[in-house]
């Protein structure tokens, strides 16, 4: 039988143990955020949430960050009302929720100062990592196919030194170019030691990938 061959319980465990919880507000995150998503594609849908979600705990684990349960909140509601469908500021919808729960949402969580913050530290870096590497390929393509994004175009280079404004303002711009004008990048963003880890070869991975589909384009594989 080839590696690659799974049948019935082999299939779900390659790609790993659903994520549950006993706990009564995590469950009614998790009830939650599926409904938030359910029309969402394949690269910002459930499957990614739990995906993060696992990345995080592992990480904060890892890292041995004490407030897990802050994690895994901040992991389920992170694509709550994503800019790139909704335009809207996720932590908006997150606070008012978390506050049906009895639970405050501090300003500071939605700060660019994340290092302070190793809890959402962690969420960070599962959610970059699952940008990178061979979902991020699987994501990028699907996201660049829900927006009917071009391939690529030899007359259209990716840009460079992009900041914030400008990327968000690149709505149109080529999946193949994608890497270059953000996912190259994320290896570095990283910021805690065992994300720092996990990247390296993610990256790596993409990078690969990256090359050889340049090199199938020129024809010279």
């Amino acid at each position: 039988m080839s590696s690659c061959s799974t049948v019935g319980g082999e299939w779900t465990a390659k790609l790993g143990p659903r994520m549950e919880t006993n706990d009564a507000v995590i469950q009614n995150t998790v009830e939650y955020v599926r409904g938030m998503l359910a029309s969402n594609d394949a690269s910002h849908d459930w499957n990614h949430i739990e995906r993060v979600w696992r990345m995080s705990v592992r990480i904060a684990e890892e890292e041995q960050v004490e407030r897990t349960d802050c994690v895994v909140l901040a992991a389920l509601l992170h694509d709550i009302d994503d800019w790139k469908y909704t335009g809207l500021d996720s932590t908006d919808r997150a606070r008012a929720f978390l506050q049906t729960q009895g639970i405050g949402f501090k300003e500071e969580l939605g700060s660019e100062k994340i290092e302070m913050f190793p809890e959402l530290a962690c969420v960070q870096d599962a959610d970059r990592l699952d940008a990178i590497g061979a979902i991020g390929v699987a994501r990028c393509l699907t996201y660049g196919g829900h927006k009917k994004r071009g391939l690529y175009d030899p007359a259209i280079p990716p840009l460079s030194d992009m900041n914030k404004d400008a990327y968000m303002a690149n709505k149109g711009g080529l999946t193949l170019n994608h890497f270059y004008e953000k996912l190259f990048k994320l290896k570095d963003m990283m910021k805690t030691r065992a994300g720092r880890r996990i990247a390296e070869s993610r990256h790596a991975y993409m990078v690969e990938y990256v090359e050889r589909i340049q090199a199938e384009i020129a024809g010279w594989a």
